[in-house]
């Protein structure tokens, strides 16, 4: 696996590895191999010398030298979590994502924000929208499947998944119930959209 922005946010990281939500850390434990790349240098010096993360290193994904780690190799996946929604141009970024590392790398597996998630649905009724400022875009499976094949990739299949487990106790138990229900039923309606695809030709 090649893990693409596996630094984080530096204030969160203790936390979520308090929590077992940190995914470097989570691909780290069913991953025969694994190498994060990011373009934080703060970040990648504080996994190293903090976390003692011997499978990191800084580099630009877009331009710059791939690092030889990566190119000394064939990789199942390059996996890319809750980046693409930051992005100015994700058309261009996958394109070059696409032409840099095809000879490397079999598939993407990419994670967004749902735009049919039952949260922005509920939303929509109290004419509001609840988002990240730092967001630039919400996507369906179509528009997802639209930027990667105009970017080269050969989108394979997706699936909706939800970002935290819903497990609550107590007084919200019922709710919890009713949410689980909804979410198995209606799949669509999960905070999350996973795309898989793979590298083609173009």
């Amino acid at each position: 696996i090649i893990h693409v922005g596996c630094v984080d946010h530096i204030p969160l990281i203790d936390k979520k590895i308090k929590d077992n939500t940190y995914l470097h850390k989570r691909l780290n434990e069913v991953a025969f191999k694994q190498f994060g790349i990011d373009n934080s240098r703060e970040g990648v010096e504080y996994m190293q010398q903090k976390l003692k993360y011997d499978n990191v290193a800084y580099e630009d994904i877009l331009e710059g030298e791939i690092h030889e780690t990566i190119t000394s190799d064939k990789w199942d996946a390059m996996i890319m979590g809750e980046i693409l929604e930051h992005i100015d141009n994700p058309v261009h970024f996958l394109r070059c994502i696409h032409d840099r590392y095809k000879q490397y790398v079999n598939e993407l597996v990419i994670t967004v924000p749902n735009a049919l998630s039952i949260s922005n649905t509920l939303n929509s009724f109290k004419n509001i929208e609840r988002v990240n400022s730092d967001h630039r875009y919400w996507f369906t499976p179509y528009t997802l499947n639209k930027i990667l094949h105009l970017a080269g990739f050969i989108p394979l299949y997706h699936e909706f998944a939800t970002y935290y487990p819903v497990n609550h106790k107590g007084v919200k138990a019922v709710r919890n119930v009713l949410v689980k229900y909804l979410l198995t039923r209606n799949p669509a309606f999960r905070s999350d959209l996973v795309m898989v695809a793979a590298f083609g030709n173009k």
